[in-house]
């Protein structure tokens, strides 16, 4: 009995190796081999890129986060959540739009000063604009807690 159980477990183990083996090869074969070994990294820099912006632009709802919330003050919550989330991503994509203009400025062969400053001066506004809107949408958000919500609220904002 405790042979075959040995025997039982050495196959599995074997069997897993075997598929931890054949199943190691990631992505199709190179048609020539390097010198250099092909790093995961190397092969799906694209997607970790995507990943890891996705990862910092994703937000969690202070619905989650706060204990006890009524089903009224859940859905004044996300709403004002959604409201900031589309002002904040206007404001990104500006700030993107005058980022490449900034670099485009100093790239140029003779690069104006004046202009950059302004665009520098342009992006510096829109960055303060968004927290402005961040700042104020915690401020309406805080007004709907309770003295429990509120205190756990200033927790997560270091009030």
């Amino acid at each position: 009995m405790i042979m075959k159980k040995a025997k039982v477990v050495s196959l599995f183990g074997a069997l897993l190796l075997s598929m931890g083996m054949a199943s190691a090869q990631v992505g199709k074969p190179l048609d020539q081999p390097s010198k250099k070994p092909v790093l995961y990294d190397d092969v799906h820099q694209g997607s970790l890129k995507k990943a890891n912006e996705d990862l910092l632009n994703t937000r969690v709802s202070m619905t989650k986060l706060l204990p006890g919330l009524t089903a009224k003050q859940k859905r004044t919550i996300l709403a004002l959540e959604r409201k900031r989330d589309g002002q904040l991503q206007q404001i990104g994509h500006q700030i993107a739009a005058q980022s490449a203009q900034l670099s485009a400025l100093q790239t140029e062969a003779h690069p104006d000063a004046k202009a950059i400053s302004g665009t520098k001066a342009k992006i510096a506004k829109l960055q303060a604009q968004r927290k402005e809107v961040a700042e104020a949408t915690q401020k309406k958000i805080r007004t709907l807690l309770t003295g429990q919500q509120k205190s756990v609220f200033d927790h997560i904002y270091k009030k």
